[in-house]
């Protein structure tokens, strides 16, 4: 893709390839290629300005460098501006796909720190009846702070997982909070802040389950559970060794995820390849198709609860280790399912195989 070229698509075309092809990669298990391409989605999107879409600009602002690919400053209309907002939330769905399975640090930075005005995407309908504020700010931070109420489409709803789960993530991968949180024997203010936005956000999925979804969303629906149940499990997992609660809450994450995969359609599109994206919207393809986006990472979750509770004594003698093998045996049944097409899955799969003996009765 020439990013020089005038075509009027060539950012966002660029950026759709980047991601597109970063999935692939995924789903292939070619790990530095699908990182690379989804450090490329990340840099073009910010440095075309896809954060900073709808932002109360100041009256005197410096020109972008030269050498920064641009978009036209000039849009067609509401729907076509929803193209980018749909672009750059694609673009962080992929950035903390990655966290997840890395655990490591955004490729996005901080994003609190470096900012996104850019409104949560919307349905196109929406777009179309120019439903865009006029004006955006701190879309993530109010979101983090809970002083934000907006965002209720399917797209915005699996935005605001991907973010719950990219802060987990990276919490419990930081070794000075995991201590701290370990020594002091209590909950950290930041692990308590990320648990009540987990939990909060949960209450609100249980309003939208009673909401009429389209059939084309109800797949990327669970998905968005599936990922809000795997940030439970990613904050709560490093502590369930000294913390009964912990145990608790990773357990219940568990359970939920294994209940979501049981009762998957025969033709879900999630059951298909490695987390699950919307449906590819006509007027631009930037959104991944579903079968590229997958719950591999967020079953692996579940898996390695079920395994870590299966080793303990206290379960045995407690009489619940035949509930958590069948759960276990559930997701492993899907994932074994679809592992002969699919490298990464295959790659899982084999892991579980090789570092859990809970896992070779199933085998």
């Amino acid at each position: 893709m020439d990013l020089s070229s005038s075509h009027p698509h060539r950012i966002l075309q660029g950026i759709q390839a980047e991601v597109l092809l970063s999935y692939y990669y995924l789903t292939h298990g070619k790990v530095l290629g699908g990182n690379y391409h989804a450090n490329a989605a990340v840099s073009l999107s910010l440095s075309s300005g896809l954060h900073r879409i709808r932002r109360a600009e100041p009256s005197s602002s410096a020109p972008p460098p030269l050498s920064s690919p641009r978009l036209p400053l000039k849009l067609v209309d509401d729907t076509e501006e929803g193209e980018r907002v749909d672009a750059f939330w694609a673009v962080l769905v992929l950035n903390n796909t990655w966290i997840a399975i890395q655990e490591s640090y955004s490729m996005f930075y901080d994003l609190q720190t470096i900012g996104v005005d850019t409104p949560w995407p919307m349905d196109a309908l929406e777009y179309q009846l120019q439903l865009l504020p006029s004006v955006s700010s701190g879309t993530i931070k109010g979101f983090l702070n809970s002083t934000s109420i907006e965002g209720f489409s399917i797209l915005a709803l699996h935005a605001k997982a991907a973010v719950l789960l990219e802060q987990a993530t990276v919490y419990a991968s930081n070794p000075d909070e995991i201590e701290g949180t370990i020594s002091d024997k209590a909950p950290t203010t930041e692990f308590s802040r990320i648990e009540t936005m987990i939990e909060q956000f949960k209450s609100q999925l249980l309003l939208v389950d009673h909401m009429e979804v389209k059939p084309s969303e109800t797949d990327t629906l669970i998905m968005i559970q599936l990922m809000t149940h795997a940030a439970t499990i990613k904050l709560h997992f490093p502590f369930v060794e000294r913390n009964p609660r912990s145990r608790e809450k990773s357990l219940e994450a568990a359970q939920a995820i294994a209940v979501l995969t049981h009762n998957l359609r025969s033709s879900s599109s999630i059951r298909i390849d490695p987390i699950v994206g919307v449906s590819v919207p006509n007027f631009f393809m930037v959104t991944p198709p579903s079968h590229f986006d997958s719950p591999q990472i967020l079953w692996t979750a579940a898996c390695d609860v079920f395994m870590d509770e299966l080793k303990r004594p206290d379960s045995v003698t407690t009489g619940n280790n035949p509930q958590w093998s069948t759960l276990l045996h559930s997701i492993l049944s899907q994932m074994d399912k679809f592992s002969a097409n699919n490298p990464f899955m295959k790659f899982l799969v084999t892991r579980l195989q090789k570092n859990h003996s809970a896992a070779l009765a199933f085998w």
